[in-house]
């Protein structure tokens, strides 16, 4: 049991950052050649080996991962090699990490892990915000993008330890949401003062990146966690926590992005939609992959229903708003996998995080989880950082409710 938990410290650190030395265009080279190979030999080790791998229970994700590979190998001419075998070693490192953490995970060391990944990216953030106003903008990440500048003694929106602001406010964001989650099973669903005043560093932790990191996505994030912990019975508290989250938002609003948004709805013609990327090229990157696929979308066409292939999204999008720089990844999981892999595999995987990751298809971890889909890629350890996360709350919270299986779908 202590093997595992130390175990699952490593994974999470390793999910949750970037490095600069081992950072290669965004991705973790520690983690695509090293955690695959570490995890499978600590469950050789484990006690019951790889014994179980197999079992029903695990049936979707196997079937998900000899999709991924039928689709990608049909649809083999836009496929690239690196972009798969990255894909393969997530899929495989979460089989891996399903199949690890099946015994007793530790809930009070499970927190302080999750607590270690606020406490370092705040520190990196701050290391960060010191060494520009001192003259160095080259402390930990510096994207691999000609996009990304660092303004003189501009202290916001800078990456921490990940490669853009919004990724990092969705991990602490994450990880903040799921230290509570625990505090609460703990105390038998609540969160009382004197579990505030316990977390009160976590608490500064957290909301000193929300304001520093000057994300959309960290807002809404904030919002959803204060209705987690409202008690939907006492109007104080509704009143307590908007006050709050008003106060927080214009802290941390980032009054450029809220002028290009205001300059969108003014000049936009919703007849003429592709025009957002003229008006604003960063917030069309986002939007108009989806918009294209649901317009496009053909009931008819066979790739519809089994994709077009990997990374066949980022080429053809990249076709249709011009300026994006080649090998540059963009948009969100959300459509770029309905474009790759069809709407079945889409279905896959959504049946693999709704089995393995939530409790029920409408709650918390579900918005957060279609959030993050719209902001990340499917090769993108912050994607995965999130399921991983929800899968091992979703054990905890299983493992100590009776008559509740472990790892029960979210339909059952």
């Amino acid at each position: 049991m202590y093997r595992t938990n130390n175990i699952l410290l490593g994974v999470l650190i390793i999910y949750a950052t970037i490095f600069n030395p081992f950072n290669d265009g965004g991705k973790n080279m520690l983690l695509v050649f090293s955690l695959p190979i570490f995890l499978a030999g600590a469950a050789i080790r484990n006690r019951d080996g790889l014994k179980g791998l197999f079992e029903k229970k695990n049936s979707i994700i196997w079937i998900f991962l000899i999709y991924f590979l039928l689709s990608s190998i049909v649809n083999f001419q836009s496929l690239r090699l690196s972009s798969l075998a990255y894909s393969l070693d997530f899929i495989i490192c979460f089989i891996l990490c399903i199949h690890l953490f099946k015994r007793p995970v530790n809930l009070r060391l499970y927190s302080k892990y999750l607590t270690i990944i606020i406490g370092i990216f705040f520190l990196a953030l701050v290391i960060q915000q010191i060494g520009i106003v001192l003259g160095f903008d080259h402390f930990f990440n510096k994207l691999d993008s000609t996009d990304y500048y660092i303004e003189s003694n501009y202290i916001f929106n800078l990456n921490s330890l990940s490669t853009e602001p919004s990724y990092a406010v969705t991990i602490v964001s994450v990880a903040f949401y799921s230290i509570l989650k625990m505090r609460r099973i703990e105390n038998d669903g609540n969160y009382v003062l004197l579990d505030f005043l316990k977390d009160t560093p976590v608490w500064a932790m957290y909301l000193y990146q929300l304001v520093f990191y000057r994300s959309v996505f960290g807002i809404l994030f904030f919002v959803m966690i204060c209705i987690y912990l409202v008690d939907f019975k006492k109007i104080k508290t509704w009143i307590l926590l908007g006050c709050f989250s008003f106060v927080l938002g214009v802290l941390s609003a980032n009054y450029e992005a809220l002028g290009r948004l205001f300059t969108i709805f003014k000049m936009l013609d919703l007849h003429n939609i592709t025009e957002l990327a003229q008006i604003d090229h960063s917030g069309s990157m986002r939007v108009l992959p989806l918009y294209y696929y649901l317009v496009n979308f053909n009931f008819r066409d066979f790739h519809s229903y089994i994709g077009y292939g990997l990374d066949y999204s980022q080429d053809y999008i990249r076709a249709l708003i011009p300026g994006i720089p080649d090998g540059t990844a963009f948009g969100g999981l959300i459509p770029s996998f309905p474009f790759d892999f069809g709407i079945i595999g889409f279905g896959l995987l959504w049946k693999v995080i709704s089995k393995f990751a939530l409790m029920k298809w409408l709650s918390i971890e579900a918005i957060i989880i279609f959030l993050v889909m719209l902001n990340a890629t499917f090769n993108t350890q912050m994607f995965w950082f999130v399921v991983l996360v929800f899968t091992i709350n979703k054990f905890i919270v299983s493992s100590r409710t009776p008559k509740t299986p472990p790892l029960a779908t979210a339909s059952e």
